[in-house]
């Protein structure tokens, strides 16, 4: 029984340093596929001759519209 229970722990040791192995592989790939998502989006800006800077000014506005009509939509059921 002693036998089988080493080896057993054995088994699990090996497959917990594997395990640790994959996720530190996967952090490296997932921080590169990242980077490389950054870039695409970087290479439409340019293409399109889009600074960021305008996406920002254009996302913040449209945030503010939606957060607007929310905002008047609840107040519009209240008084209802």
């Amino acid at each position: 029984m002693k036998k089988e229970l080493v080896a057993v722990r054995r088994k699990i040791e090996k497959l917990i340093e594997k395990q640790n192995e994959i996720d530190e592989e996967l952090k490296i790939l997932r921080y590169r596929e990242e980077e490389l998502e950054n870039e695409e989006v970087i290479a439409v800006f340019r293409k399109a001759n889009i600074s960021l800077e305008e996406v920002m000014e254009k996302f913040n506005h449209r945030k503010k519209e939606v957060r607007i009509n929310h905002y008047t939509n609840m107040e519009g059921n209240i008084n209802e």
